[in-house]
Order: structure tokens, then sequence, then C-alpha cells
């Protein structure tokens, strides 16, 4: 998927570039450079002692050093005072050019950690809204497949208040001993065998995943692109589909597509039903969907950061 929230060790990922934050005295005392000076590379200790001062928000980038990575793009993130600094402001500009820079080496899969939080003092949080809103901004207009990597020690919530909103949502239907969700789908069929003919159900039924999607976008007036990127899907992987008549998607594609698209629940639950999957209340990650579907939330970083938060897959391709 264009946008992968991941925790995972950033030396051991097989990308085009990773990305260092870098301070201006190169003490190596934490984050990523003090993982790398850690590990003993003597070309890159040089490397990175040699490299020209960097203002806030610049990027400087060296070969990967024999990691997976085949470069290392080091960039230089504001240090947190208090917010009153402009730290926000400086901090996009810096995730910006790590982007912008990328995009002129043409490297098509990077990965970045949270820029400027540890030493540098910038609130997990706040970074991350940061992080995800610029990368979002960016994927609107690019290609490109982006790693965001945190570290074990950092949890985040999209929002303290719709957190705790799902959690409630989550433990009345999850509890529920009906299946509502299955039980409106089953409602929604019979009503539609009532009032089709048999060749009318017929012909609807031939209708694919595939061919489903693509009435849906032209009924929307919509660009292909525009709803991929919007769905957090690569790609070739939509070129795929869109060749594909009788293409089978995994059941987070799907999902992804109807938050696109949004859905009502209600179609939701037929577009799935194309592709032979549903909606289970006794699912969490169901649950879930549900949740931001009826409440027309249709942000799939969001979405996509409270399952991460909740150890659940996340949404895309």
């Amino acid at each position: 998927m264009p946008l992968n929230i991941i925790r995972q060790d950033i030396r051991k990922i097989d990308v085009d570039a990773i990305v260092s934050p870098t301070g201006q005295s190169r003490n190596f005392i934490g984050g990523v450079e003090k993982l790398l000076f850690d590990s003993g590379n003597e070309a890159y200790k040089n490397a990175v002692m040699s490299m020209p001062p960097l203002r806030i928000s610049e990027v400087h980038v060296t070969s990967g050093f024999n990691l997976l990575s085949k470069n290392i793009i080091h960039a230089r993130g504001p240090v947190y005072v208090d917010g009153q600094y402009d730290e926000s402001e400086l901090l996009e500009s810096t995730y910006m050019n790590v982007l912008t820079e990328s995009k002129r080496r043409l490297y098509n899969h990077i990965a970045i950690p949270l820029i400027s939080t540890g030493t540098f003092g910038f609130p997990v949080k706040e970074s991350l809204m940061i992080a995800t809103k610029t990368i979002q901004n960016f994927l609107a207009f690019e290609d490109m497949i982006i790693d965001l990597v945190l570290y074990d020690e950092e949890v985040f919530l999209t929002s303290q208040s719709l957190f705790e909103d799902v959690i409630d949502y989550m433990n009345c239907h999850i509890t529920n001993a009906h299946e509502q969700i299955f039980e409106k789908s089953i409602a929604f069929s019979d009503t539609y065998m009532q009032s089709a003919s048999i060749e009318e159900l017929f012909q609807e039924m031939e209708e694919t995943f595939s061919e489903m999607l693509l009435r849906l976008i032209d009924e929307r007036q919509l660009k292909d692109s525009i709803v991929y990127k919007k769905a957090n899907i690569d790609r070739r992987l939509f070129s795929k589909i869109r060749s594909q008549k009788h293409y089978q998607p995994k059941k987070e594609t799907a999902i992804s597509f109807a938050i696109a698209l949004e859905l009502s629940l209600e179609d939701t639950l037929d577009f799935l039903a194309r592709a032979g999957y549903t909606l289970s209340q006794s699912q969490k990650f169901d649950v879930v969907i549900q949740y931001f579907i009826e409440n027309e939330h249709y942000n799939i970083y969001d979405i996509n950061m409270l399952l991460f938060d909740l150890n659940e897959k996340t949404l895309g391709a």
C-alpha cells in the first residue's frame, strides 16, 4: 500500500532509502543515527561527520553503507521547545523536503521514522499527525510507497475522544449476541428478492467486484487515480483489478475501496458480497470499520492509525 505504518528496525527494511534524522552537533546520541552508529560501520560514521552543515529542514543523501536500504536521507528536523517557535511548520517542511528529494531521485519506496521525536523532544502524537498529513497530501499527486516506521515504545492515538468512542462502540456491539450487520445484509437481500424478477436477479448477480467498483467510480464521475489514492491502494494493483473482470481482492482491499467511495453500510455490505465477504460483530476489525462507516468518517489514514493501535490489519494494499 502507498502508506504503511509499521514497527520494525529501520536498518532491516529493504527500500530505496531510509531517513535518518540528524542534528547539528553529530553526536549520535539517539534515534536512527545512534542505531547506525552503534552498528560499527566506519564508512557511515566518516560520511556523517564530513557532511556539510544542514539548516533545519534540509536533507542530504548518502549511500546505504551495506544496509538493505540502498541510500540514507539525512534530515535535520527542529528541536521542540514549547510549540511557539514554528516547530510544527519546520517539521512539516522537513518531511516535505524528504519526500521531494525522494521524488527527484526517482525513489519508489522509502522508510521514514517520526522525525524530531526522542532526543529532539517533539511530541510523538503531533509528529505523527504532521507526518501523515504531509505524506497524505504528497501521495494525492505522486505514486510512491512510504513506510512510516515507529519504535516499539512509541504509542499513539489518532484522537483520545475518538478512540474512547470506538472502544465504547466495540464493547456495545461485540458483546451483542445477535449479528446485526449480518441481519441487515439478509434483510437487504430479502427486500431485493421481493422487488426483482428472476431475470433481473441473475443479471445483477453477474456483476463482479471489479465491475461494480468501476461502475461506482463512473457513476460518481471520479477519476481512477483519486479513488485508488484515497483507498491507499497501489496504482499497479488497481490496474490489475481494472483489467481482470473476476479479480478476487483481499477483504482489506475491498473495504478500502468502500471507504474511498464513501459507501453507506448497506452499500458496503452489497459491495463486499461481490468479493465473498461480509462484516461480523465477532471481529474487532469489522466492528471498527462499521463504526467509521456509520459515522461517515471516511479518512483511511485515521482508520489505519486506530487499527494499528489496536494491533489489527490496516487498510490498503
